[in-house]
């Protein structure tokens, strides 16, 4: 959608200064106002642990697709993100029934949170390798109940963090998204969620 919008040099750094400024909040993160959910509520926790996996992943692609190492904000945006993780693995995701993002349960975000990690050096890969190992064991544990649209995801992060799919998962990842492609060449985000 980029070459769409009039001018998107303009408008990118507007975004990311204000996740910049989400980001550098410097104190306890149940101070820093949720976007929902009052204070303390678990939807103002859901709030928060989703925002940071939103972060984290917004900087480091914008990072990456303009081919800059990741900035300190990008890397603080990855500390808070595992920061808030669960032992699971996992993290607490928004439920606002709306598919395949804000669903309840945190496949998008586990995804997300991979390629993220996935896009950043190896020295801040090791860095985080306690939260890393713990999010691969829960990709792996729920990537049969995983939606397609989730799994594809997990296919590109793979290219950057290889123990996120095994081969075999890789490769039933890439026949199913091959078999729900539409004559036209592209796929319907339904068939993909559903």
């Amino acid at each position: 959608a980029r070459p769409l919008l009039d001018d998107a040099s303009a408008v990118m750094p507007v975004v990311r200064g204000r996740i910049e400024r989400r980001v550098a909040f410097d104190g306890p993160i149940g101070q820093q106002v949720a976007f929902y959910g009052k204070p303390g509520s678990r939807t103002a926790r859901q709030s928060h642990e989703t925002e940071a996996v939103l972060n984290a992943a917004t900087l480091m692609l914008n990072d990456w697709s303009q081919g800059k190492p990741a900035a300190q904000s990008t890397l603080a945006a990855l500390a808070r993100m595992f920061e808030l993780q669960r032992s699971d693995g996992g993290w607490s995701w928004i439920q606002f029934h709306l598919e395949p993002w804000e669903a309840g349960n945190d496949d998008w975000g586990l995804a997300l949170a991979a390629l993220a990690i996935g896009l950043a050096p190896k020295s801040v890969q090791a860095t985080h390798r306690d939260g890393v190992s713990k999010l691969v064991q829960r990709i792996h544990a729920r990537f049969d109940r995983m939606r397609h649209f989730d799994k594809v995801l997990l296919l590109w992060a793979s290219r950057h963090l290889p123990a996120v799919l095994t081969v075999s998962e890789a490769t039933a990842v890439a026949r199913a998204l091959t078999a729900l492609q539409r004559p036209d060449g592209a796929w319907s985000t339904f068939t993909l969620i559903g």
